[in-house]
């Protein structure tokens, strides 16, 4: 027996393209899928205990490539997400980047996730769809005055 599951997509911020779009990944193109997996690396779990990393898998390569992190506004909600069975895919909605909001400065680019859960637990996608709502609202807001 399969079990249902529900899915939820919404656009949101990718941070890391001015590190990640030197090396690894160099030609964004719109349309582009990868998927959402925890970072256990240490510089990633310094910066953020709840690391959430953006990877894409070469056929060239054994192992998956971050090419970008999940905003830390972001990652907590996601990360308890994946925790308990969720996944997160996502594909580039535009090649342009924009100034990050936070202090630290950094790029960020546009992409549009689809989430899924096992439709016995619901409330966690309902609580990760909350905190994405008011995130994204404060995170376009700061785009628009940033143009």
């Amino acid at each position: 027996m399969t079990k249902m599951e529900v899915s939820l997509k919404r656009r949101i911020a990718s941070r890391g393209w001015h590190v990640y779009g030197k090396t690894v990944w160099t030609n964004p193109r719109k349309g582009e899928a990868v998927f959402a997996e925890q970072d256990t690396t240490k510089e990633a779990i310094r910066a953020n205990a709840h690391a959430v990393a953006w990877k894409r898998k070469l056929l060239s390569k054994l192992t998956p490539d971050i090419i970008e992190h999940v905003p830390r506004e972001l990652s907590r909600a996601i990360w308890f997400f994946i925790s308990h069975g969720g996944t997160i895919k996502r594909r580039l909605a535009s090649t342009q980047y924009f100034r990050s909001p936070i202090t630290r400065g950094g790029l960020e680019i546009m992409i549009d996730c689809e989430v899924t859960i096992e439709a016995g637990k619901l409330a966690f996608m309902e609580r990760l769809q909350s905190i994405i709502l008011t995130q994204t609202i404060l995170i376009q807001q700061s785009h628009i005055r940033n143009q």
